[in-house]
């Protein structure tokens, strides 16, 4: 239990702003290549952002290891694809966007930790 205590106390002692878009739907835009939000909710959060160590990197598909990872420590709940949402989540953090590759809920839902690659501009 206090594993637990320690880890949100440094969720809320080094948190930074992200954004968090749940979608709901939406469409691919063929002319743009762009994702198109029908209805998308905006959640404005507090996280702890860094980079993923050498393991959490193992864990990601081969195919998105390319991309810019950045892991996440959230006390907000965070979805991708096959954890209960339609479609993963988008994190917004630094001017940049984020899709959930793989989340870890932690200590009975407590806290999440994400591991999100870059979105090309």
């Amino acid at each position: 239990m206090r594993t637990n205590t320690l880890v949100k106390r440094a969720i809320l002692d080094y948190q930074r702003d992200i954004v968090i878009y749940r979608n709901a739907g939406g469409a691919w835009d063929l002319v743009t290549g762009k994702f198109n939000r029908d209805n998308s909710t905006i959640i404005n959060t507090k996280a702890v952002v860094e980079k993923p160590n050498d393991k959490e990197v193992m864990l990601v598909p081969e195919g998105e290891r390319s991309k810019t990872l950045i892991s996440v420590w959230c006390l907000e709940s965070i979805y991708q694809t096959d954890s209960g949402s339609d479609y993963s989540d988008i994190i917004e953090f630094g001017g940049r966007q984020y899709r959930v590759l793989s989340v870890n809920d932690r200590y009975l839902g407590q806290y999440h930790k994400a591991i999100c690659g870059g979105i090309p501009a």
